[in-house]
């Protein structure tokens, strides 16, 4: 009937003390009949930085190959500013393994005391709000979804929408308050494939990336990248730009149906939104996921060539079936 999945990690400092990260994410399935679903995810980051995400799905509305979806998301980074996100989605399932779907956000952004301050003239986090509509496409079509041997797993999703801000400038010697409205375009990918190259070893190979096209770029609207479900062997978020991307590939060694022992790579990308500068990231490390009594637990050891391998980060996570 669902999960609840745990994720924590210790992030040090060159001061020696450290902070506890991770994120809690619950799923109860099946609710009230009919495959609905409702979810809801608690991530923790460094410093005072926390996201919140909350969501009901019915994925066969009145019985039929059409599903609706709600969501909610909540993001309070310290005191530089606060994002709500509210989307809807309608989605059709021709088959079992292809899903369509058309969204519809709203995003609202109220700036703290810090997102207030003036830097270079300009209010460094504006008072938002910004309306999405956007198209998707989903393909899953996996022999086993805790530990997949072969098949692929991809989607994408593309939106356009109209920002409005308002913002405090400083022009000749007066502070002034000024309203803009722009279009920005999203455009975010994910893709797995998994192929058996033995009697129990599989390659697995993915890429993810996100873009955003916008003629003014505030930080609330940056693309992070970094940590345990982006770029591993980095601090969560540790990256931001308008353009990020990571590719991963993994040796898997399976051990049963549910369990397996890897090696990884990843290759992580960023494009700043504020010059036309690039960087590349790579990273490696080594992990286990095995079946438990009490649910699926795994670790992951991932290290940067930046901070050597005696400087790794640990990611020890457990899902407990409920």
């Amino acid at each position: 009937p669902g999960s609840f999945d745990l994720v924590l990690g210790y992030l040090s400092n060159s001061a020696g003390r450290g902070s506890l990260v991770g994120n809690g994410h619950i799923v109860l399935s099946n609710l009230f009949g009919g495959a609905r679903t409702i979810s809801m995810r608690l991530d923790r980051l460094s410093g005072r930085v926390s996201t919140l995400d909350a969501r009901l799905e019915d994925p066969y509305v009145f019985r039929t190959a059409f599903g609706a979806g709600a969501g909610f998301r909540g993001e309070q980074r310290d005191s530089t500013y606060g994002k709500q996100s509210y989307d809807a989605q309608i989605e059709y399932r021709p088959t079992a393994a292809l899903a369509v779907s058309a969204t519809v956000s709203r995003e609202l952004t109220r700036p703290g005391q810090a997102g207030l301050a003036l830097v270079g003239g300009r209010q460094r986090v504006p008072r938002a709000s910004t309306l999405f509509a956007g198209l998707g496409a989903a393909y899953r079509g996996l022999d086993n979804l805790t530990n997949p041997r072969r098949g692929i797993d991809v989607s994408m999703r593309f939106e356009r929408g109209t920002k409005r801000t308002v913002a405090r400038i400083v022009s000749a010697a007066d502070t002034l308050s000024q309203s803009e409205g722009f279009s920005q375009q999203r455009l975010a990918s994910n893709g797995r494939a998994y192929v058996s190259v033995g009697p129990r070893q599989v390659l697995a190979v993915g890429l993810d990336a996100r873009l955003l096209l916008s003629s003014r770029y505030d930080a609330a609207d940056l693309l992070r990248l970094g940590g345990a479900n982006s770029l591993r062997g980095y601090n969560e978020e540790q990256f931001s730009g308008r353009f990020v991307a990571r590719a991963l590939t993994e040796i898997r060694i399976v051990i049963d149906a549910a369990s397996y022992a890897f090696v990884f790579g990843d290759l992580g990308y960023v494009e700043s939104a504020t010059d036309a500068s690039s960087s590349f990231h790579p990273g490696f490390g080594l992990g286990i996921q095995f079946d438990t009594a009490v649910g699926i637990m795994n670790a992951t050891y991932g290290m940067n060539t930046d901070d050597g391998p005696l400087n790794g980060k640990v990611h020890v996570g457990l899902s407990f079936a409920l």
